[in-house]
């Protein structure tokens, strides 16, 4: 599921022509719901299943099956998994903190001194207790990020990805992720 609420013809064209277009729905939000808005608007679209949150605005050479078997092997207490990755601007990033088992014990959103550079990667594999405990405790959150991570402080297991992630936010990063040649 796309929300299409930027550039929504753009997007729908775009899609028209993949040779994944029957396998992707795309929802339009002529006011943007937010983060969490949307999550909980569609939560239906998971059918009862884990399901995975992706904000756009990465750029990522990460292999997604390592992360879903990560996410099987999680700790059990563990509702959440969240790809992280190492930034040299931490300050622009929301930072976590990890106990030994990788699961995160504290999360700092864009401070100007943060306790490290482990960042989240706004990608996540969201279980589906999780996605119940939302719908039911959360329904009026719009910030991901910010209503709904915090209530999971030592529920979300890290994946630290150590392949190429950038954050695409800034013209500067994304520009440093159309000059990435892949071979």
């Amino acid at each position: 599921m796309i929300n299409t609420h930027y550039l929504p013809e753009k997007v729908s064209e775009f899609v028209e022509k993949s040779e994944f277009n029957k396998e992707i729905t795309l929802i339009h939000e002529n006011i943007l719901l937010g983060t969490a808005g949307t999550l909980i608007n569609n939560i239906d679209f998971f059918d009862d299943e884990d399901g995975m949150l992706i904000h756009a605005d990465n750029y990522s050479l990460e292999d997604f099956n390592a992360f879903i078997k990560s996410h099987n092997e999680r700790p059990d207490k563990c509702l959440i998994s969240m790809i992280t990755f190492r930034t040299d601007t931490p300050s622009t990033c929301g930072i976590v903190e990890l106990n030994d088992q990788a699961i995160v014990v504290g999360f700092h959103e864009k401070i100007k001194k943060p306790p490290g550079n482990l960042a989240n990667g706004a990608v996540y594999i969201i279980s589906r207790e999780a996605l119940k405990i939302i719908r039911k405790k959360y329904k009026d959150a719009t910030d991901f990020s910010l209503d709904i991570l915090p209530k999971f402080i030592g529920k979300i297991y890290s994946f630290e990805t150590k392949k190429t992630f950038i954050d695409i936010g800034s013209i500067l990063n994304y520009e440093k992720a159309n000059n990435i040649k892949n071979s």
